[in-house]
């Protein structure tokens, strides 16, 4: 039976920017746009770390099934939780039960014992949690974002405003926090993991819908905030996709390390809007980046984009075309291969039944940026707008 779960975004982010904009504009003194004062409270200069350095964990959210036998959406979480224990690091799951009539301790006794057997992993190795209420599972929009203080290398979790409306969501990162004896601050932006991509030497990647989203903040401010709180030497603003779903970075852009740059790159037949945004986007604000920590040049590699195309009605039909150019936007199913998650070393990259075409061509570029590659069947969770990055948040194991 298939799961209905909450899509990724609220609403559409083109919808959230006008209704933003409309509310700015009618009260502005709302508290919904109360200002607060630039600087990191904490004071101390903190750098987030890229994705592709070693971790210490991983945390997800895990709705299991608790039937004893995994599905595929079973699958996806194991396969994460899996590869973080087998690597030498742990794993931090939330655990609840997508099936109703289980107690806490039925539910772990039952979804820990599925985990044993379909990954090999002792069970023993991971921080369970329980009892924290949730909205949703895309742990990482709403989950912390990890910052460790430059000179000592201290951790600390920054907690920037979340959707609306998903409050139990936005109260996590307080939760971790408390968990780990991190430091917790407020980040007063509203903004999503999933649209920060940063490369670990103070260069980081967001689209501008962060402006739109913060029309109470000038474009220099919101620049200083991501500098102090989250250690942004340079913010990389890009255009966002029109993707009618969330327009994070994360759809379309990946570290393979601290100086390269893994580009999304459809066709003009696949998706003429955005591909022209993507290739304006390379020329004007991705080309010629440096790495403010080693001054080294950010090297772009690029990789096939999926189809966005939705699967044929006719019952015959198995997989999406390549390209539907008649189909709008609003109605596409955003697949990617870059919506990934490192691991010590192995990439797990999403894979689509629905539309295989460029499966081995991403996984070779992954491969020789020097990664195993993990596939991840993901046609079940693409049409909520998101993949395998966006179900998981991991700890850097430091410096």
């Amino acid at each position: 039976m298939a799961r209905d779960y909450a899509p990724r975004a609220t609403e559409a982010w083109q919808d959230a920017e006008l209704r933003v904009e409309a509310e700015f504009l009618a009260q502005p003194l709302a508290d919904r746009f109360a200002r607060v004062p630039l600087g990191r409270s904490a004071g101390a200069p903190v750098m987030s770390a890229n994705e592709t350095a070693p971790i210490d964990s991983v945390i997800v959210e895990w709705p299991c099934s608790n039937g004893g036998t995994p599905d595929v959406w079973d699958e996806m979480w194991m396969a994460m939780i899996g590869e973080s224990v087998r690597s030498g690091a742990g794993a931090w799951v939330y655990l609840t039960s997508a099936s109703s009539g289980f107690t806490e301790a039925e539910t772990l006794a039952n979804c820990s014992a599925m985990l044993e057997a379909t990954e090999g992993v002792d069970a023993t190795s991971v921080d369970w949690v329980q009892g924290v209420p949730t909205d949703a599972f895309w742990m990482r929009d709403f989950g912390p974002q990890i910052v460790r203080d430059r000179m000592s290398g201290m951790l600390s979790v920054e907690d920037p405003k979340y959707y609306p409306g998903r409050d139990l969501d936005d109260a996590m990162p307080a939760d971790f926090a408390a968990r780990v004896g991190a430091l917790h601050s407020d980040f007063p932006l509203y903004f999503e993991g999933g649209n920060f991509l940063p490369n670990g030497g103070g260069l980081c990647v967001v689209s501008d819908i962060v402006y739109g989203a913060n029309p109470q903040y000038t474009e220099a401010e919101i620049r200083t905030m991501f500098a102090t709180e989250l250690g942004c030497d340079q913010l990389v603003v890009v255009e966002a996709l029109q993707d009618y779903a969330t327009g994070h970075v994360d759809m379309w852009l990946a570290w393979a390390d601290q100086t390269t740059l893994i580009v999304g790159e459809y066709t003009a037949d696949q998706d003429r809007v955005n591909h022209d945004i993507i290739e304006n986007n390379v020329v004007t604000v991705l080309a010629g980046l440096v790495d403010p920590e080693t001054q080294a040049s950010v090297d772009i590699v690029r990789m096939p984009m999926p189809s966005n195309c939705p699967k044929k009605r006719s019952p015959r039909a198995t997989t999406a075309p390549d390209s539907c150019p008649r189909t709008a936007l609003r109605d596409r199913n955003w697949r990617t291969y870059l919506n990934v998650l490192p691991v010590n070393g192995t990439i797990l990259m999403p894979t689509y039944a629905e539309h295989d075409l460029y499966e081995d061509q991403a996984a070779a570029v992954w491969e020789a940026q020097g990664y195993a590659v993990r596939r991840v069947s993901s046609d079940h969770i693409s049409p909520l707008a998101g993949s395998i990055h966006c179900i998981s948040k991991s700890v850097d194991s430091g410096w």
